[in-house]
């Protein structure tokens, strides 16, 4: 599992938006939080981390995903359980829900959710 900060996650976010984008521009669009050498600092762990490559567009370095953002949503999911839960996706979902106020259509949606699950596991036993 790749590991990764909330502030490299907060750059995956910009370029999953727009690719490719030289480190001033993620600078930039970040509204100039931080500085221009952070910004590079973590574009290169990103790309340590196989997650974007860089390549030169006319001698400027331009960065982009490789990585899919379900993908690595998903991993920080997992994460997150493994952290806060001990794993247990059923005690993560109860503590959000538990603490939630849902309107009628998003409940709806998620009975939908947990009745395709029921009938994905029967099908697997």
């Amino acid at each position: 599992m790749i590991k990764i900060t909330p502030a490299e996650f907060i750059l995956l976010e910009i370029l999953w938006e727009e690719s490719p984008l030289s480190a001033r521009e993620v600078f930039e669009r970040r509204n100039r939080e931080g500085s221009l050498q952070t910004v590079r600092t973590l574009l290169e762990r990103l790309e340590g981390k196989k997650l974007i490559q860089r390549s030169d567009y006319h001698g400027i370095a331009v960065y982009a995903p490789l990585a899919k953002r379900g993908d690595v949503l998903a991993e920080r999911q997992k994460d997150f359980l493994e952290r806060y839960f001990g794993g247990n996706p059923v005690e993560g979902a109860a503590a959000f829900l538990s603490n939630a106020k849902l309107s009628g259509d998003e409940l709806d949606f998620l009975r939908r959710l947990l009745d395709k699950k029921r009938k994905e596991s029967r099908h697997d036993d």
